[in-house]
């Protein structure tokens, strides 16, 4: 069955809020500054089944890059700013590529209930009713791109643009030109059941996002990938921008799932049995139920075939494949919502980022904490042509998994970012002073938070009026 898309969902940490009210400010004993130094930086399916719409268990908001649960409502494109779904720069050569966030279209992730006898009952999962079978996990033999045209991965984790918390998939790049015609394929990594087919808010060129059910616990989802294999789309049909289509159809692992289409797709791995313990507040992210079981990709491959792909992945910390959920209850560390805006989805807005927060790791090098904010807070936007709204702190002072309400009122100066060369990883540009971030742990749960462009810590003994209330 195909769903059209009434509207546009708003809303992701990956940022941000626009305004809102501050709180009262409170008096405060006297401000600990901290900066330091500088630092290097998938049961056959009947032959043609009726599809069915899933029910409302949940609407998500598609990036990815991302609703997450297919029902699509229309919605401008979108890139990692948000617009246009990402497209990442331009390659003739296997050089890395910088991950653009990739924003899902929210429709896609908004499941309406099945109409009664066209199909038979089936499962409910995370991605509401499919036609699945057995539960667990399995192997993945075969990774979507063939290692031989890989020229990068990324690990899960970046913050940046839309992406204001950390992103739940990681980033597979291949070796040819972003243009049509490179006759790269995705295959399926394991056996599996396709069971909805998206299509992208993207006019330019195929552009799908396919979830895949292995068993009623596993599931894959490949974002921006292009046309799905021609059995599966005799059953899909032709998609209006930003609609859906949801039913069965097999597909065996090294099989063809779809065309690569642009050079830079998104891969994540959901196992409804596992829930990431750093979500404090998992209730936060119910538009995108698969977010807080989202794992590491790499740990479902065996060797030889995980180092294969793990060469082209710069992450070396554990766990290789990126890490997401940050919460640490009681600590300022974490991702962060303005108050009264509904969570990860918001409250309606547009760019649903905008009310999003994240104080977290840098995704390549954990050392390095940063500051991912999605509200409008006046810093301007040629201070760092790389942050993508995503600060350092100067020196890595004051790890934020160590501060709590005992600190009382703490001020750390921000500082831009420096990447060296397209597709490498970035380091803290020192010298290169954002503003100064102040902060202060109301409660466990909620923190005055507040970001004054252009000035030094020694400048600043208090919150402005400008100060937002997050909470989590």
């Amino acid at each position: 069955m195909k769903v059209g898309i009434a509207s546009a969902l708003v809303c992701f940490v990956l940022a941000c809020a626009s305004e809102v009210s501050p709180s009262d400010l409170a008096e405060t004993a006297p401000v600990p500054s901290a900066v330091a130094s500088v630092i290097p930086t998938p049961v056959p399916a009947p032959d043609n089944p009726t599809p069915t719409t899933p029910p409302a268990s949940a609407s998500p908001n598609p990036n990815a890059d991302v609703p997450p649960t297919p029902t699509q409502v229309s919605e401008p494109e979108s890139n990692d700013e948000e617009q246009v779904e990402p497209s990442p720069v331009p390659q003739s050569s296997p050089t890395p590529v910088d991950p653009t966030a990739t924003q899902i279209p929210p429709a896609l992730n908004t499941p309406t209930p099945p109409v009664a006898g066209t199909v038979p009952l089936q499962t409910t999962t995370i991605f509401g009713p499919v036609e699945c079978e057995g539960t667990g996990r399995v192997t993945f033999n075969h990774f979507p791109l063939d290692a031989g045209i890989i020229s990068s991965i990324q690990p899960m984790g970046d913050m940046s643009g839309s992406h204001v918390t950390p992103v739940d998939h990681i980033y597979i790049t291949h070796d040819s030109a972003d243009v049509p015609g490179h006759g790269y394929e995705v295959v399926m990594p394991a056996d599996g059941v396709v069971v909805s087919v998206g299509r992208m808010p993207n006019p330019n060129r195929p552009d799908y996002r396919i979830v895949i059910a292995h068993t009623c616990t596993l599931f894959t989802t490949f974002i921006h990938v292009g046309s799905p294999v021609e059995e599966l789309m005799a059953k899909v049909g032709e998609l209006e921008l930003g609609s859906s289509w949801y039913g069965a159809h097999a597909i065996q692992a090294g099989q063809k799932l779809a065309d690569a289409s642009t050079n830079t797709m998104d891969f994540m791995v959901h196992d409804a049995e596992v829930t990431l313990p750093g979500f404090v507040s998992p209730a936060l992210y119910e538009n995108e139920p698969w977010k807080i079981h989202t794992l590491d990709p790499f740990d479902f491959y065996d060797e030889p075939l995980r180092s294969a792909v793990l060469a082209f992945n710069p992450r070396t910390a554990e766990p290789v494949g990126g890490k997401i959920d940050y919460d640490i209850d009681g600590r300022l560390v974490g991702n962060w919502f303005v108050e009264d805006t509904n969570g990860y989805t918001s409250d309606g807005r547009l760019n649903y980022w905008e009310t999003h927060l994240a104080i977290a790791y840098d995704y390549i090098d954990p050392s390095m904490p940063l500051v991912s904010i999605g509200a409008d807070f006046g810093i301007p936007d040629n201070a760092c042509n790389v942050c993508a709204g995503a600060f350092a702190i100067k020196g890595n002072a004051l790890d934020p998994a160590t501060i709590s309400t005992s600190d009382g009122l703490v001020k750390y100066e921000l500082v831009g970012r420096i990447r060296p060369f397209p597709g490498a990883p970035m380091f803290n540009d020192e010298s290169n002073s954002i503003g100064v971030m102040l902060v202060e742990m109301l409660d466990d749960r909620t923190l005055r938070f507040e970001v004054i462009p252009g000035v030094l810590p020694e400048s600043l003994t208090d919150f402005t009026d400008a100060a937002l209330i997050y909470t989590r």
